[in-house]
């Protein structure tokens, strides 16, 4: 049968204590073990060792060197930068049923929230040319060249050749809309938690959507590609409704036109836009045609009918 003393060690081991010399028997084991808890090298740090980490107080409180974000323990915490020049935030949008903020976080602006829309489809160009002339665009073209798909092509134009158009692409293809809506939501700011790089802050991204905000109608920047308007406290709010277009670059283009073979030389930039004349320095024998870059079908609408308002780019 083990001894108490024995218990009284292994206890002590569990909690990283050294023997210390305890003694062995009954009551007085017990009270060396308290005695040596608390004095000289065997003391313990009990409020460190048994402590759990708060994810967003910037402090390490379970003292295993990691703060916040940077410790295992917050796996429902992430690091989110600041947000951007003009916009406020970053905040957690939580939507639906009473749209409260929940623990830990504090109420920024309650009210109603337009979801953001859409666009279904796609939106396709097809193919330009490029029309060379021999004077300052005034047709007829003196030839007309197929620009290709992107790869180097190489031409055969007669001298005496001085400007270049490049025609417009013709789009075709449907967008359709999708999306929007109106529902409640609350802004909701967190504690500013440690443990990121570049002062970023640590929040419990698990509550909702990570998102910057500002007053009026605004585009979202780079890495808040999900738009959403509010308003407060408008309990009788409705949206305005969604539609969808081509957008303004869905076919945007240009073409290089080079002077000599394999695209070297001295180059001509000639956008596709059916209106700039680009005068050559010498008849090109080769070019490379840049495809639009636009992402099609652009969507419009979904705007309270509220006398004031925040756009609200989410992260997604």
């Amino acid at each position: 049968m083990r001894s108490r003393a024995s218990s009284v060690h292994r206890v002590a081991g569990r909690l990283g204590v050294p023997r210390c010399g305890l003694v062995r028997g009954g009551a007085a084991g017990i009270a060396a073990v308290v005695a040596t808890l608390s004095v000289g090298a065997c003391a313990i740090d009990f409020d460190r060792h048994f402590a759990s980490e708060d994810c967003f107080n910037a402090t390490d409180d379970d003292g295993d060197g990691a703060v916040d974000c940077a410790d295992e323990a917050c796996g429902a915490a992430a690091c989110v930068a600041h947000a951007p020049e003009g916009w406020l935030g970053p905040v957690i949008l939580v939507q639906g049923g009473a749209a409260s903020c929940p623990e830990p976080l504090s109420s920024f602006e309650v009210g109603m929230l337009c979801a953001s829309c859409r666009c279904d489809g796609s939106v396709s160009c097809a193919a330009p040319a490029v029309q060379v002339f021999a004077g300052s665009c005034d047709p007829p073209a003196e030839v007309e060249l197929d620009v290709g798909s992107g790869d180097c092509v190489e031409v055969n134009v007669s001298g005496g050749v001085a400007s270049a158009l490049g025609t417009e692409p013709v789009a075709s293809g449907q967008c359709a809309p999708s999306g929007g809506g109106v529902g409640a939501a609350a802004l909701c700011e967190s504690p500013q938690g440690g443990g990121c790089e570049d002062e970023d802050r640590c929040m419990p991204a698990d509550l909702g959507e990570v998102c910057i905000h500002r007053i009026g109608d605004w585009p979202c920047p780079d890495g808040y590609p999900i738009v959403n308007h509010f308003a407060a406290d408008e309990d009788a709010m409705s949206c305005s409704e969604c539609s969808c277009a081509a957008g303004s670059d869905a076919c945007a283009a240009s073409t290089s036109l080079f002077t000599a073979r394999a695209c070297t030389g001295e180059s001509v930039v000639v956008p596709h836009d059916d209106a700039t004349c680009m005068p050559l320095p010498d008849a090109p024998r080769s070019l490379r045609y840049s495809p639009p870059a636009g992402e099609g079908c652009e969507a419009s609408g979904g705007l309270p009918d509220a006398s004031s308002f925040r756009t609200v780019c989410c992260a997604g």
